[in-house]
């Protein structure tokens, strides 16, 4: 089996597989790539005053204290003695079963609230 491309190039049967091929694997390196670039690797709760609005992140700590008001949920995350206030909606995506002690990565966005800043989580791991 021959393909004609209509430009004058004429690929067979091995050819046409070999470049399905290399297009494969480009397409896995492509995914890769966009995975490891769209997953922020997680940041220090430290460095969270230094982010902009918008900025999307990933920490890691343990919840101080877990608020609702209004179906909304607030939380307080810790680590190395640094904390951040986590903001979590509705409680959705393991939010509505948190507690005070639990170990989680939250990813999310920056908010900033009186010159302060916070994340609006999108979403939030239990470890362990």
């Amino acid at each position: 089996m021959d393909l004609n491309l209509g430009v004058g190039l004429e690929l067979n049967r091995t050819q046409v597989m070999l470049l399905c091929l290399v297009f494969a694997i480009a397409s896995l390196g492509l995914l890769y790539f966009f995975i490891n670039v769209i997953e922020p690797q997680p940041s220090q709760i430290s460095m969270i005053e230094n982010f902009n609005t918008g900025d999307y992140v990933k920490v890691y700590g343990q919840i101080l204290s877990v608020n609702s008001n209004n179906g909304y949920k607030t939380f307080k995350l810790c680590n190395l003695g640094n904390c951040v206030t986590i903001t979590n909606g509705d409680g959705g995506s393991n939010g509505g079963m948190l507690v005070k002690g639990d170990y989680v990565y939250v990813t999310g966005t920056i908010d900033s609230y009186h010159a302060s800043n916070f994340i609006r989580a999108t979403d939030v791991k239990l470890v362990g």
